[in-house]
């Protein structure tokens, strides 16, 4: 596979040409002070739905995920033995292995 579009020969001048200006838009900006975080790009930010909604299943996902790793200390604080904490531990994880199972996941 060539490097460069200029060192390919296959391509002819309007496709060499068209390769290139791909190269330099793909490359995007030169990093010049202009394109540097603003006041205004942050209340867009602020504003879009997109941001609030990927935010909150971050904070699901990273707040669910520990829960597994919590649990148990939790259940066996309400007075439960270890063995009684980890049959109460256990139902959600078994409840998974089915669906898995027959989705061929």
């Amino acid at each position: 596979m060539p490097a460069l579009p200029d060192t390919t020969k296959s391509l002819d001048e309007r496709e060499r040409a068209l390769a290139k200006w791909r190269l330099e838009s793909d490359a995007g900006d030169d990093g010049d002070a202009a394109n540097k975080i603003s006041l205004a790009g942050l209340k867009l930010a602020a504003k879009d739905v997109k941001v609030w909604v990927f935010s909150a299943l971050a904070f699901g996902f990273t707040s669910f995920g520990s829960l597994s790793q919590v649990l148990p200390s939790i259940i066996k604080g309400l007075g439960f033995n270890a063995i009684t904490t980890e049959y109460m531990v256990a139902p959600p994880y078994v409840s998974i292995i089915k669906p898995e199972h027959t989705s061929g996941c």
